[in-house]
């Protein structure tokens, strides 16, 4: 089919309402009416002559066609937007937006200090951080959503990368934790890369344990291990800085910190993060 008279703003429009996943929300996002929201969804399905979505209780979601579609534009609005972003930085990115996709433990423990610097040297530039789980990130990052993702990762990847840190990992502990107890562990969440890296660890060692606790970041199990729930193998100076007495595992594990990017279509603040950090 032809596309050409299909108007842009149909398109944003269906972006908005897949995200939000409600009209009355879109409509306010897009201050307009609720029902002209509908009548151009349905213009949409119109030129396509295909069934994008459904009402439900739940609110809108895609039928798979219109799934197909939404990751399409989605992509191809988000260039539009990373144009803007480059533009309005032609004369200087003091004024620009920067987003970063990073957990809260890694920005806390490894990069405050960096983002504090480089925000007293562009003091009117806007930075976004997006704590989500890696897969979000990293889908983000596909989609130019953000700038940069700064994660563990040790998996091959098509984007330009570069290694900031590589810490060990290690058993973390209260320091009156009775050691000789049966084996309570906290481990971080399955969705978190570094889950898999220390399940293998405990199954190659053969080394029996109870999980008590999934958490999903560093820093809680940091609390619960503070309040003696049990052990837990983090990275080393996590540890160290919150004064938990610590013990080496029988191989060397280590937590690998990249940054990962598009180097064709970085902008000019991301471009001035990646040389300081």
């Amino acid at each position: 089919m032809r596309t050409d008279n299909i108007q842009l703003n149909l398109y944003r429009t269906f972006i908005f309402v897949a995200k939000d996943k409600n009209l009355t929300a879109t409509a306010e996002k897009m201050n307009c009416d609720q029902s002209n929201i509908s009548k151009q969804l349905k213009q949409l399905e119109s030129e396509f002559g295909k069934k994008l979505y459904i009402k439900s209780k739940k609110g809108i979601e895609l039928t798979e066609v219109g799934q197909k579609l939404y990751e399409d534009l989605n992509k191809g609005y988000n260039m539009f937007l990373l144009a803007e972003k480059h533009f309005n930085e032609l004369d200087g990115i003091e004024n620009g937006k920067l987003s970063i996709g990073i957990k809260s433990d890694i920005k806390k423990y490894y990069f405050d200090s960096v983002f504090e610097v480089f925000k007293g040297k562009y003091p009117n530039l806007t930075i976004k951080f997006l704590d989500l789980e890696s897969n979000e990130i990293y889908k983000r990052l596909e989609n130019y959503n953000i700038d940069l993702m700064i994660d563990y990762f040790n998996e091959i990847t098509t984007f330009n990368n570069i290694e900031l840190f590589a810490d060990e990992l290690c058993y973390a502990f209260k320091k009156d934790f009775d050691l000789n107890a049966a084996m309570s562990l906290i481990l971080p969440i399955k969705e978190n890369k570094i889950r898999s890296v220390i399940d293998h660890y405990l199954t190659k060692n053969n080394i029996n344990y109870k999980l008590k606790y999934e958490l999903s970041n560093f820093s809680d199990i940091v609390d619960y291990i503070k309040k003696g729930y049990g052990i837990s193998i983090i990275p080393k100076k996590i540890a160290i800085v919150n004064n938990l007495e610590i013990l080496p595992l029988k191989e060397k594990l280590l937590f690998n910190v990249k940054v990962l990017f598009d180097k064709d279509n970085l902008s000019g603040s991301a471009k001035e993060l990646l040389e300081m950090l």
